[in-house]
């Protein structure tokens, strides 16, 4: 079995032409996957930021549904000095009106 020039030189060609195309293939598969990649931390950062402002809002919704219940409690009692009475009576107004 003999191979003449131009069937050497077309599978040279064309091995040169694959490999080529591999290698431009791998590049940009590559500088997608990092750009990607950037994207996917940037988001999960986000959400990460997300979470811990909505732990901090639970936390502050609790709060002040606790300090709603003691001003509630301490109307009730009618005892104490008429500061606390209106400090009370205007933080259940300012409660009552949030939208949780």
């Amino acid at each position: 079995m003999t191979s003449s020039p131009q069937k050497v030189s077309l599978k040279s060609k064309l091995k040169k032409i694959f490999c080529v195309s591999l290698v431009v293939i791998l590049i940009v598969s590559s500088v997608s996957f990092y750009f990607w990649y950037k994207e996917i931390m940037k988001i999960n950062l986000q959400a990460t930021q997300v979470v811990a402002k909505a732990q901090k809002f639970d936390t502050l919704k609790k709060e002040i549904l606790t300090q709603q219940e003691q001003c509630k409690s301490f109307i009730a009692k009618g005892s104490g000095d008429f500061n606390q009475f209106t400090y009370c009576t205007r933080f259940i107004k300012w409660a009552e009106s949030l939208t949780f």
